[in-house]
């Protein structure tokens, strides 16, 4: 039985703290892999770059950590009812595990279907400092059931956003926050030549 993680989120674009992060979950929640799943229409993202795009910047960005794969998952975005039973499917024998910052985490009780999600999957908290892990083991005892497995690690890469390489790239910057590789394919393909929220 494999320990499997995934990631989901919007990733516009993917940069070395998702990287970081993934990294870090596969040696400290010792998982086995970590897929990185880019929703294709995030709520509350207008103006989000297409799919395509994102899911080739997630290749570039993954070249060479043999234990992080792209997953193109199907539907618009991640939900318990729908994306989970095609998750349980897909691995069957498989222990799954959500990873996600600490900003998703609290708001995590709001969630529909989420008792369900809890009972299933594990789950790896990235939090930036001791505050944000404190507050997110305070979040954990207010969940409506406690999680198959809770991690909580205090994130290596604290500081970067992708709204903020989004401007650096517009504005025709060099980031620091992506690697060459996705700078590069942003740049020949125009995404980011407007302000995007």
């Amino acid at each position: 039985m494999a320990r499997i993680g995934i990631f989901s989120g919007s990733f516009d674009p993917i940069h070395i703290g998702h990287i970081a992060f993934a990294l870090q979950a596969i040696d400290r929640a010792n998982l086995d892999k970590v897929y990185i799943a880019p929703e294709r229409k995030p709520p509350r993202k207008p103006g989000i770059t297409h799919p395509h795009h994102r899911f080739e910047m997630v290749k570039l960005a993954i070249r060479g950590h043999d234990k992080i794969e792209l997953l193109e998952l199907l539907g618009n975005n991640f939900t318990p009812a729908k994306t989970l039973p095609r998750l349980k499917k897909k691995f069957k024998k498989d222990k799954l595990f959500l990873l996600m910052g600490s900003d998703l985490f609290e708001h995590m009780h709001n969630w529909p279907d989420v008792e369900i999600l809890l009972k299933e999957v594990g789950l790896v908290i990235g939090a930036r400092g001791n505050y944000e892990v404190t507050e997110s083991l305070a979040t954990a005892h207010n969940l409506p059931a406690q999680p198959r497995e809770l991690t909580i690690l205090d994130s290596i890469e604290r500081d970067i956003s992708s709204k903020q390489i989004r401007q650096q790239l517009r504005n025709n910057h060099r980031s620091d926050g992506v690697v060459d590789s996705v700078e590069n394919y942003a740049k020949k393909h125009w995404l980011y030549d407007r302000v995007k929220s």
